[in-house]
């Protein structure tokens, strides 16, 4: 039996529209072409050349075999050292070759570093590196928008400069004009704030209006200019278009590292206030009038698609914004006040995920269990569970365990309200909650055991419905992975079964042979790099060196309580760090961990749930210790180490 064509309907329907098309005509060709030639053929001296316009003799020859060209392409070697590096399986690298067979029959070229990029398989600064590296002939992946980040837009406008890439200290960019040196010294100091190093500037030649259009995609008011801007606007007798002034808004809060925007607008009040969520903090950013909040927000709500006269429901909607060249998801959510109406924009960029080595980039051995776990997602019947606190990263740990996964090879299906970010090779469902639509989690759940999954990925577990489902998911041999709200690894437990009342024990019985993982993490923020300081140990208080554990002669980073401009005068960075505790239950702990768990579902001992990390078989990973090495490594503050470190022993596990 032949084996099916890689692409058999296409294949089939070129044949017939060849033959249908210049079938005949073909055939009619060449019999004619014969006539002409064959009485010619005997008496044309060998080696003559034929009269112009006379139709050259057809020579018959057996069909030669066509020989590869000798060495491998690019994009075998590409996929070959990905894999002989670790950072690719065998399997995804001949299914990424056969995407890229598929893409030339159909006419849409695609590389394979673009395609290893998109489907989440190796992140794009590890592409670059590796082709930059081996010198491989083939075009490179769009990385510069990791790179903008790095410098305010208004300042790569003033200089017009385009960033294209980083490597080995190098930063190549495409210019309008040759940098002075004292503007290619401001660019590397910028760098240098946000932590990165670079040693020269190389201007790559591109045309100039490219460049042009390339800097003029993002708005470029921002700081103390969009403050002005958005005073302009107020002052105005006849307001022209706010389109500008909401782009460099939104430009402004991306580059404050900003992931939500606040607009509260009053009728009864002087001015309405806008505010952005950086790290764990709300921070106040400018004060406009009513009238200008009101034009904002209708202007928000038409680019959302919002009904802009309903002051009184709730609404919810999306649109995109360019950044740089690539697109920032913007959810709007609209919530009714007394005054008027509240608006809360979230930012979300859909092209940036990050791995589970970038996640954990401290803590080896989260990666090393979590990258096994999910490379082993076909194997049936577990759950793992990401628990904190709301914005701390819980989605975005999941995410990257599911890009880990070999996803060409299994069915995955995710809910999420709302999806925020777009994953390769994944089924995504929207949950709608809408009375005419009932679409909730416990609805997909039970929906998505007909859809033949390996996996099933719910963003959260809120309700007892949803519970339910997830444990029958188990049960029935799938993965199953989502996200809870709750204040330590071991509050898991009890906070699973707040939600279930009736057939605890069935609910006891499914955890202790299901669940394989449980991580509680909290992003810490990490101290500005441009006003903190270092300093030995031996000069701190005598409870923090207790509560640090570090030698005399250890230099930590110190906090500037005053800050500087570059952090706004709070002291800390637009960064923030994940700093996990986490659980595995090996097969040797099942019996023994539902055991315990019936005894405390039976007895109603809630107190006892602590005793869980003490079974044999059971890994437990406490927080406090990743504290300490972060401090001595300078990654947080001793400050937000000692503080953290109590909290962690007041609350418990």
């Amino acid at each position: 039996m032949t084996s099916e064509p890689l692409l058999p309907d296409m294949k089939r329907a070129r044949r017939t529209g060849r033959w249908k098309i210049f079938g005949r005509s073909l055939i009619a060709s060449a019999l004619t072409r014969a006539r002409r030639t064959k009485p010619n053929a005997s008496h044309q001296p060998e080696g003559s050349s034929h009269d112009v316009g006379q139709e050259p003799q057809i020579v018959r020859q057996a069909p030669v075999a066509v020989q590869p060209p000798p060495g491998k392409s690019p994009t075998t070697e590409f996929l070959d050292a990905l894999v002989g590096t670790q950072q690719l399986s065998a399997g995804r690298a001949d299914y990424i070759s056969s995407i890229v067979k598929e893409h030339q029959l159909r006419g849409r070229p695609a590389t394979a570093a673009e395609l290893v990029i998109h489907f989440g398989f190796v992140p794009a600064r590890a592409v670059l590196d590796l082709i930059q590296s081996m010198g491989l002939q083939m075009p490179l992946p769009a990385d510069a928008a990791a790179l903008y980040s790095l410098w305010p837009a208004s300042l790569l406008a003033q200089l017009r400069v385009k960033p294209i890439r980083l490597h080995n200290g190098t930063l190549y960019i495409a210019a309008v004009r040759p940098l002075l040196p004292f503007e290619e010294a401001l660019l590397i100091d910028r760098a240098r704030a946000g932590d990165v190093v670079i040693t020269q500037i190389v201007q790559e030649p591109q045309e100039t209006v490219a460049t042009l259009a390339a800097i003029n995609t993002t708005a470029h008011t921002t700081g103390q200019q969009l403050t002005d801007l958005l005073a302009r606007h107020d002052i105005a007798a006849t307001p022209d278009a706010l389109g500008p002034a909401l782009d460099s808004l939104l430009t402004d809060a991306l580059e404050n590292g900003a992931s939500d925007i606040h607009i509260e607008v009053h009728d009864n009040l002087a001015e309405t206030r806008i505010e952005y969520r950086v790290a764990n903090g709300l921070n106040h950013r400018a004060s406009v009038s009513p009238q200008l909040g009101r034009r904002l927000a209708v202007l928000i709500r038409e680019r959302a698609g919002i009904d802009t006269s309903n002051l009184e429901a709730l609404f919810d909607g999306d649109f995109r914004f360019r950044y740089h060249g690539r697109p920032i998801d913007i959810r709007v959510a609209i919530l009714p006040t007394h005054a008027q109406q509240k608006l809360t924009l979230r930012l979300s960029d859909p092209s940036a995920f990050q791995s589970l080595p970038a996640i954990f980039e401290h803590f080896p051995e989260f990666v090393k269990r979590l990258e096994h776990d999910s490379a082993k997602a076909s194997r049936r019947g577990s759950m793992g569970i990401v628990t904190g606190a709301t914005n701390q990263g819980k989605s975005t740990t999941l995410r990257a365990f599911v890009m880990n996964m070999p996803r060409h090879a299994l069915r995955v299906l995710e809910a999420g309200e709302p999806i925020e970010v777009k994953t390769p090779l994944t089924t995504q469902t929207h949950i709608n909650r809408h009375a005419d639509v009932g679409l909730t989690f416990d609805a997909f759940l039970r929906a998505a055991l007909r859809h033949d999954p390996d996996v099933v990925f719910a963003q959260e577990l809120r309700d007892e419905e949803t519970i339910r489902a997830a444990l029958r998911i188990v049960e029935t041999g799938h993965m199953f992975l989502s996200s809870l709200h709750a204040d330590s690894v071991v509050d898991t437990f009890p906070r699973l079964f707040s939600f279930i009342h009736a057939s605890r024990a069935e609910a006891a019985f499914v955890l202790s042979r299901g669940l394989s993982w449980i991580i509680h993490q909290v992003l810490i923020s990490t101290p500005c790099r441009a006003c903190s300081t270092t300093v030995p140990t031996s000069q701190l208080p005598e409870d923090a060196r207790t509560t640090l554990g570090l030698e005399d002669d250890v230099e930590v980073v110190s906090l500037n309580p005053a800050g500087c401009p570059e952090c706004r005068y709070q002291g800390y960075g637009k960064q923030r760090t994940v700093v996990p505790a986490g659980i595995w239950i090996n097969a040797s702990a099942r019996q023994a961990l539902h055991q315990h768990l019936s005894r405390i579902v039976a007895d109603g001992h809630f107190a006892d749930y602590d005793q869980i990390l003490a079974i044999p078989g059971i890994d437990y990973f406490p927080r406090g210790p990743h504290l300490q090495t972060l401090a001595e490594r300078h990654v947080i503050a001793w400050q937000t180490a000692v503080h953290e470190i109590n909290w962690e022993a007041n609350r418990g596990h």
